[in-house]
């Protein structure tokens, strides 16, 4: 055949090639690929394709869907208009720059970040100052005018402040442009005590994060349709808000929230607690309550002299107020939800919370169903015989319900800490659900059900288990490669924008 000599390709190999089937994975994989692309428009580079495909449960490379999307000729789309909105050649005093590029901080309202950017419609300019928290980086406040004045970014700051806590230590990081620079403005931050900062001339990596706000705005809202007149405009991003509300989920950093969920470990942590869950329950069907000869067979001089004590309470009383003190202790994580704070990130907090309990319960009772071990009141001869003879009696250690009181009392307090750290609370907070965690461990030893060291053990564990559960879901500094920028300080200082 003429076409395979000129080709240089063998005739076995042409038929093979013409016969071939195409692969049903490869096709299904690239049609999800180009419904995402098309779904948001063409806005969506490999990177976010990948993200997305991730959420599903599928195992996908970034590097593999760059190479399907260059095969089917998709290229995400970026604004190209420039106004210029800074004016820094002006003779005005400038703030030191106590930023320094260290977007590293530890938590929220310590530092503020603030630009503006410019917004195209069919009738002009529409001007637009946006607020930022560094480590949330939740917008606090904005404003959006059609010229470019110190009103401008007064009005956004004043929006922050209006609805956020200020620290005694708020820094606020800016550009050197005029409305910053201000005296209006400088005297409003004085008036507030917040330190302002500003970037070195003409240095955009200053102000990095704000930078890379604006440019998902652009890709993720502004583009998506052509904003034909400044009321239409403002109307859009006042009225509804969904502008900022909707950019707090699209930006890709783990520092919209200080904790991250991951399927591989959320698959392994739910498997291992569900599996003890499910063992601890078949031992248990196998345990047998103590008989009559058993209970006549018994001493307290087996004891120690620590735990002797117990045998001599009992008091259903005590019993029942420790049940309900457990479901308020076990329920209070659950307060946090009411702060906007947590209930933007309400899918990872449940998330935790659901195997903070798991774990809780299956550990103690699989110690129960493991370790024989008679609760106090069988030693104690003003007890009935029938509250003897059950299979509960023999499920003494550890103490279930000082396990779950202490995990959620730590649990609760981490999280606190965690999402509010500069919250004068915070001591109360520990204190409170530590007391009511005690308080619990306290009546399990009154009311005769518990040991001491059935409570202290319990409290070890559950207090473990709280601490353990959010560490390990905790975004820390090796976790870096989420956030949308990178920065590599050697001996020549760059950044790498991960849209």
């Amino acid at each position: 055949m003429k076409m395979c000599q000129v080709l240089r390709v063998s005739k076995s190999g042409y038929y093979k090639w013409r016969n071939r089937k195409e692969d049903p994975e490869k096709k299904a994989l690239n049609d999800l690929i180009e419904s995402i692309y098309r779904e948001h428009q063409g806005r969506y580079g490999y990177r976010r394709i990948t993200a997305e495909i991730r959420r599903t449960g599928v195992v996908i490379n970034g590097k593999q869907v760059l190479r399907i999307m260059n095969e089917l000729g998709l290229k995400s789309v970026s604004p190209k208009r420039y106004k210029r909105t800074t004016k820094s050649d002006h003779k005005r005093e400038v703030s030191q720059n106590l930023l320094e590029q260290n977007f590293e901080v530890q938590g929220k309202d310590q530092v503020w970040l603030s630009d503006i950017t410019y917004i195209k419609t069919s009738e002009g300019w529409l001007y637009l100052a946006v607020v930022m928290d560094l480590f949330s980086r939740r917008i606090l406040g904005w404003a959006l005018r059609e010229y470019l004045g110190k009103e401008l970014v007064i009005e956004a700051l004043r929006k922050a402040v209006a609805d956020y806590q200020i620290t005694l230590d708020t820094i606020f990081h800016s550009d050197r442009g005029v409305q910053f620079t201000a005296e209006q403005f400088r005297e409003l931050l004085n008036d507030l005590g917040i330190r302002q900062s500003m970037s070195g001339r003409g240095n955009c990596y200053d102000n990095a994060p704000m930078e890379s706000f604006f440019h998902t705005l652009k890709n993720e809202l502004l583009l998506s349709g052509k904003l034909e007149t400044r009321y239409k405009t403002k109307f859009s991003m006042s009225s509804s808000k969904i502008l900022f509300f909707s950019l707090i989920l699209l930006i890709p950093t783990f520092a919209q929230s200080p904790y991250s969920f991951d399927l591989d470990n959320e698959a392994i942590l739910y498997g291992t607690g569900i599996s003890l869950a499910i063992l601890e329950n078949e031992l248990l069907k196998q345990r047998e309550p103590i008989t009559i000869e058993g209970l006549n067979s018994i001493s307290k001089s087996n004891l120690n002299s620590f735990d002797k004590i117990a045998t001599y309470n009992w008091s259903p009383t005590a019993n029942t107020i420790s049940d309900v003190l457990l479901v308020v202790t076990i329920a209070s994580p659950l307060f946090l939800l009411t702060s906007s704070d947590v209930h933007n990130d309400i899918g990872t907090y449940t998330n935790m919370f659901i195997q903070n309990a798991i774990f809780s319960y299956s550990l103690t009772y699989l110690a129960k169903s493991t370790l024989y071990r008679l609760r106090p009141y069988v030693y104690n001869p003003d007890v009935p015989t029938e509250e003897k003879l059950t299979k509960g009696s023999t499920l003494s250690f550890f103490s279930g319900h000082s396990t779950m009181a202490f995990s959620s009392a730590i649990f609760l307090s981490t999280m606190f800490q965690k999402y509010f750290p500069n919250s004068k609370f915070t001591p109360y907070i520990w204190g409170t659900s530590l007391v009511c965690a005690s308080i619990v461990g306290y009546l399990r030893i009154y009311s005769g059900q518990h040991f001491p060291s059935d409570v202290i053990t319990g409290a070890i564990v559950g207090s473990l288990v709280g601490y353990l559960i959010p560490l390990i879901h905790e975004n820390r500094k090796d976790k870096l490669e989420t956030l949308p920028f990178k920065i590599h300080t050697n001996n020549i200082f760059s950044i790498k924008i991960n849209f």
